[in-house]
């Protein structure tokens, strides 16, 4: 649902002061193009309507910290009603202090819409259906004891319990990957040096983790790892790390399964507090390979930053418990990827779902800054998927541009661009390899009637060009509707 729809206005039911407790609801009514996303010349416009209730709890207290947003989309069509879905969309973050200072619980939760096929056609509206998306529940429990031993270092054992449930399986045309459950155990110690060290920092990890996947093999890893940060002055840190890891999975093939020495170098530039810069070259994975960062903070309220992550999932599924690890909320409460300080996204890839293992390879810039009543945010990524049982290279890049401009005290609009570019190298006997160009443009305005009532107009167009004509389709959506919360 658009990010509008996640406000939570001081009107909340306060159960004490430590709660905050806003229900809302939003109904909207649209109008498309293209219900059924058909190919260029064979669109069939209709009308429908989104009802969204919703709730946000907050809650902070000395032994709870909890932030809870639940939603529930019903999509009604005029004409297509094959197309009327139920959706359900959630995100949850908690830590339960149970003994302070030593026993804790973490628990992370997602509910979201994740594209299936990249190539096949998404709408460009939040608010309607799609033949191409599935719905997909991760959740995450971590029960978790702390000790401090001396200034010597401090001790962390967890162990956790997440599954990746998919609630529906609708798979779209092309598509021979198919959404399982996913259960995985993990225990984790991690030693890192206390007070005493002051110019030698260092961490000291012992991981093991078994899954059990429905539709898929059983996978296994087990990690032994030890790294540090040794400051040569305020500015300059030499990085190192050293260890083992093997990696069971049997869809490597016919690539090796990971297994043996693994270790890194690199340097980390922090020539003042708002600017820092990371490099690490790596051996894992049977790879060589470089990983980075880079921050910049231009003033309190806008910043630079770049992150470049090369990593190796058994499954799609595994990808989406990783990204979940990363959820977390901003100062204002919204939820975002703390690696990138974007809103959260479960699935940051732009190839859709995948069974088997695959290396992911991504490069993330972003710029956001805010000026009196403009915030400017500009993004620009890199992706590449390789798919070692079928040799499936696929690769992306895009850029994207937002403007929101508060034009009253009582009404904002915002402005927005994207374009993607992508190279879909299907394997032989599974569908025909495409290239994907895809611009979207969309716009919004918002006028708050009063302090518990807005009112939006959201206007969307979608057009992407395709070598495979059924995928070569355009969609404009206009939506009006009311935002009530009690």
């Amino acid at each position: 649902m658009p990010c509008l729809a996640q406000d939570v206005s001081s009107s909340g039911l306060g159960l004490a002061q430590d709660w905050k407790i806003t229900p809302s609801v939003s109904l909207y009514e649209s109008f498309t193009s293209n219900a059924d996303l058909n190919p260029i010349g064979q669109g069939n416009s209709d009308f429908f309507t989104t009802l969204v209730p919703a709730v946000n709890v907050i809650g902070d207290t000395a032994r709870l910290k909890l932030n809870f947003n639940y939603s529930l989309a019903a999509i009604a069509y005029a004409q297509n009603s094959d197309l009327n879905q139920l959706r359900n969309n959630l995100s949850f973050t908690s830590t339960l202090t149970l003994v302070p200072d030593l026993f804790f619980v973490d628990g992370l939760a997602s509910i979201a819409q994740v594209p299936i096929n990249s190539g096949r056609p998404i709408s460009s509206s939040p608010l309607a259906a799609s033949r191409n998306e599935d719905t997909v529940s991760v959740y995450d429990f971590s029960p978790y004891m702390k000790n401090h031993l001396g200034d010597f270092a401090d001790s962390e054992f967890r162990y956790t319990f997440s599954q990746v449930v998919p609630i529906s399986s609708s798979i779209s045309a092309g598509s021979t990957n198919q959404l399982t459950q996913l259960t995985a155990n993990r225990l984790t110690e991690t030693l890192v040096s206390g007070k005493q060290f002051s110019r030698l920092l260092w961490t000291a990890t012992a991981d093991g983790e078994n899954t059990i996947d429905v539709g898929g093999p059983n996978t296994y890893s087990r990690l032994l790892q030890a790294s540090g940060e040794y400051r040569l002055d305020r500015q300059v840190g030499l990085l190192a790390s050293v260890g083992y890891e093997r990696i069971s999975d049997p869809t490597f093939f016919p690539e090796p399964e990971p297994a043996g020495p693994i270790g890194s170098i690199g340097i980390k530039y922090t020539p003042s507090p708002r600017t820092s810069l990371i490099l690490n070259l790596n051996h894992r994975y049977n790879f060589n390979f470089i990983t980075g960062s880079g921050h910049y903070l231009i003033s309190p309220q806008s910043e630079v930053r770049a992150v470049y992550t090369d990593q190796v999932y058994t499954t799609s599924q595994a990808l989406f418990a990783n990204n979940l690890s990363y959820l977390t909320t901003d100062e204002f409460g919204n939820f975002i990827d703390s690696r990138t300080e974007q809103l959260f996204s479960l699935s940051n890839s732009s190839f859709g779902v995948e069974a088997d293992a695959f290396r992911w390879r991504n490069l993330f810039m972003g710029f956001h800054a805010v000026r009196g009543r403009n915030t400017f945010d500009l993004g620009g990524y890199w992706q590449e998927r390789n798919v070692f049982l079928t040799g499936e290279d696929d690769t992306a890049f895009g850029a994207s541009a937002g403007w929101t401009r508060v034009l009253t005290p009582n009404a904002n609009m915002s402005l927005s661009l994207r374009y993607a570019d992508e190279l879909l190298d299907i394997p032989p006997g599974q569908g025909q390899s495409d290239h994907l160009q895809l611009i979207n443009a969309g716009g919004s305005f918002v006028y708050h009637l009063n302090d518990t009532v807005d009112g939006v107009l959201t206007l969307n167009y979608t057009r992407q060009f395709s070598e495979i004509p059924a995928n070569n389709y355009g969609e404009g959506v206009m939506s009006v509707g009311l935002q009530k919360r009690f």
